[in-house]
């Protein structure tokens, strides 16, 4: 999968294999570390998850950000007989739906579900909201 950050208005973008970008160098094996990891990591049942905080690396943009995520898949001789027994079609990747052969071989368009969540920080109030209670009242009772 390759990861893309646009950050509008600007036209810089970061590009990362999502291994590379999650810090896992070759393919996503099941691993944690403070800023980033990938706690799910389940071939065989095709789930996983990772997370990314940029605190150190933190993410600038003025506006707007989008972040896309290209989902290509690698078909290789370990994952082709699950493929196979599910008599799933996989279509080639790259423009149009173009069935692939699962004999052989290379990439496809994945079809996955995605979540995501983001947290952000201001530097100072942009509103006329109140300010917010101290940490100690927030988490009273919890």
């Amino acid at each position: 999968m390759l990861f893309t950050l646009h950050l509008l208005p600007s036209t810089r973008k970061r590009r990362a294999q999502t291994e590379d970008y999650i810090g896992t160098a070759w393919g996503q094996g099941k691993f944690a570390n403070l800023y980033g990891g990938s706690p799910i990591a389940d071939e065989k049942n095709l789930r996983g998850s990772f997370y990314r905080y940029h605190v150190v690396d933190p993410i600038y943009f003025y506006r707007d950000a989008r972040i896309t995520m290209q989902q290509i898949g690698y078909l290789a001789p370990h994952s082709r007989e699950d493929i196979i027994k599910n008599n799933r079609t996989l279509y080639r990747a790259g423009p149009g739906l173009v069935p692939m052969d699962t004999s052989k071989d290379g990439k496809f368009e994945r079809s996955d579900d995605w979540s995501s969540c983001v947290y952000f920080y201001l530097d100072k109030s942009t509103n006329n909201l109140p300010l917010i209670d101290a940490v100690e009242k927030r988490v009273a009772g919890l």
